[in-house]
C-alpha cells in the first residue's frame, strides 16, 4: 500500500449525533471517515477522536494509526477487547489492519476500506 493512498472507514452505527465524531451503538455503517495521517484514539470518552456511546466500550478502548502507509490498531487494556477480522489482538501490541478488514471495539464493529 503506498503511502499516498487514503484510507476511510464505515463505522457500524445508527444516525450520527450532533457531536461530530461520535458514534452511537447498533445498527448499519452509516458514517464513512477518513482515517487519519496521526494517531487516533477510539473510545467511550468525549476526549476521544471518535466517541462510540456504547456501555461496553472502554473509556479511551483503542488507538488507531498509519505508519509509512500501513494503518495499525491498538487495544490500550480496554475489558471487551479490540479485534481485527474476528481475532482478539493483544493489549498494547500495535496490529497491522488488512485493508477491507473488520474492526470490532467491544460489540462495535468498524468495515476499514483503503482506496
Amino acid at each position: 500500500m503506498d503511502a499516498e493512498k487514503r484510507g476511510e472507514a464505515a463505522a457500524a452505527a445508527g444516525a450520527p449525533s450532533s457531536r461530530p465524531g461520535q458514534i452511537p451503538p447498533a445498527g448499519k455503517p452509516t458514517v464513512v471517515r477518513p482515517l487519519p495521517t496521526k494517531t487516533l484514539r477510539i473510545g467511550r470518552a468525549e476526549d476521544n477522536d471518535i466517541v462510540v456511546a456504547d456501555p461496553a466500550v472502554s473509556r479511551h478502548h483503542a488507538e488507531l494509526r498509519n505508519a509509512a502507509g500501513v494503518y495499525h490498531i491498538a487495544d490500550l487494556g480496554s475489558n471487551n477487547g479490540t479485534y481485527v477480522n474476528g481475532q482478539r489482538i493483544p493489549a498494547g501490541m500495535w496490529t497491522p489492519i488488512p485493508p477491507g478488514s473488520a474492526l470490532r471495539f467491544g460489540p462495535v464493529e468498524f468495515a476499514v476500506r483503503l482506496e
